[in-house]
């Protein structure tokens, strides 16, 4: 090898390493735009739209999840991007007093929130994504339902009459499937790391 190509390479290496080392940690989580910059965050929980009608999250919290899971994500939307979309976060990690707020306003409803108490959400473990489809201007894909509907049409089952909405949850379903997630049965939005069994909760991240 021609010491050109050596130094080329070493320089590579060490530049690829520092920035590997410059991702902040979050109590074992990162944040999402570090790993992929192309995936849209627009975490509700931040926002008073959401079924609280309160924010939960501070301005400033970004959207983690643990590293596995975030390589996996990356993924996902690399091949999405196939099909003309990117991703659009509604939610990642989630503190534990998020859960209980969340649980209290859905009137503590196990078919849709999980009990914080009893059955803690994978949310707060950092292995589990709610997400659609948007365009790379950011507009919205057309899906069967907004963020949190709380009804049958949330199901990843439910048939919707609108040929185009159906294959973009398909597209959605295939991406995070082909990644290594796996979905519920309650919330078309909702995807779970496959290995989240590994992984503890974080209650916070203070």
């Amino acid at each position: 090898m021609k010491p050109l190509t050596i130094l080329i390479t070493l320089a590579t290496a060490i530049m690829l390493n520092s920035c590997s080392n410059s991702i902040k940690n979050y109590n074992g989580m990162v944040n999402i735009k570090e790993i992929d910059p192309s995936i849209q965050i627009d975490l509700r929980y931040k926002t008073t739209n959401n079924i609280t009608k309160k924010p939960l999250y501070p301005y400033n919290m970004p959207a983690l999840l643990r590293p596995a899971t975030a390589k996996r994500l990356a993924n996902a939307s690399k091949l999405v991007k196939k099909s003309g979309y990117r991703l659009k976060i509604w939610d990642a990690y989630r503190p534990q007093s998020a859960q209980i707020a969340l649980w209290n306003a859905s009137g503590k409803n196990p078919n849709f929130v999980a009990d914080p108490y009893n059955n803690p959400s994978l949310h707060t473990s950092g292995v589990a994504v709610d997400l659609t489809l948007a365009f790379p201007d950011g507009t919205p894909a057309l899906m069967q339902t907004d963020f949190d509907e709380f009804s049958k049409k949330a199901s990843p089952h439910y048939k919707h009459p609108n040929p185009l909405v159906r294959r973009n949850l398909r597209i959605l379903k295939d991406a995070m499937d082909q990644s290594g997630f796996l979905y519920i049965n309650s919330e078309w939005w909702h995807f779970l790391d496959k290995d989240y069994k590994q992984y503890s909760i974080i209650p916070s991240i203070q």
